[in-house]
């Protein structure tokens, strides 16, 4: 079965938005993470979609409709990075302070193409070969939602993996 933890490499939010480990991070409000969420995912997408393809069948998903879904995705980031990068930089303040700071006064036009990579570059290292299959089939089911609503969505699996990683006590708090 497809777990949580694949479907959000699928969006590489795994890496930006869903702290795994580190329980001094902030925790992201649920604007945050869809701005994340909608920047991101066409640079995780087209980086999963050129990992996979080449692996999957030609009638595959991925290989006969994945660039109608990337273009949709690219329409639904345009203006979104100012939002994104807040969050992200909020994010990285609990990790590494200095860096949030630097990062938060280089302009957009530097930062940008380096977060790019970076979530090009996680999709890339942490999807698996013989996931693909199983990730084309997730992606199909989900073309039809537009991108804001698969945004949402991550959004609800982020705010419960905070939730349970901050105990039950506050899990009350991080749900609609």
């Amino acid at each position: 079965m497809l777990t949580l933890r694949h479907a959000t490499a699928a969006f590489a939010l795994a890496a930006l938005a869903l702290p795994a480990a580190a329980q001094e991070r902030p925790r992201l409000n649920e604007a945050e993470i869809n701005a994340v969420a909608l920047y991101s995912m066409p640079h995780a997408f087209r980086a999963l979609q050129a990992r996979c393809a080449p692996q999957l069948p030609a009638e595959a998903y991925l290989r006969t409709q994945g660039d109608a879904l990337g273009t949709r995705l690219d329409r639904s980031a345009r203006g979104r990075f100012p939002a994104a990068r807040a969050a992200m930089t909020r994010l990285l303040s609990g990790e590494n302070p200095q860096m949030a700071t630097l990062i938060g006064q280089l302009p957009a036009e530097n930062v940008e193409p380096l977060v790019r990579e970076l979530i090009a570059g996680k999709v890339q290292s942490e999807v698996k070969l013989e996931d693909c299959g199983k990730l084309n089939r997730v992606l199909e089911l989900l073309d039809p939602l537009p991108p804001e609503n698969l945004a949402s969505l991550m959004g609800v699996f982020v705010l419960e993996a905070q939730a349970r990683g901050n105990g039950a006590s506050n899990s009350g708090n991080a749900r609609r």
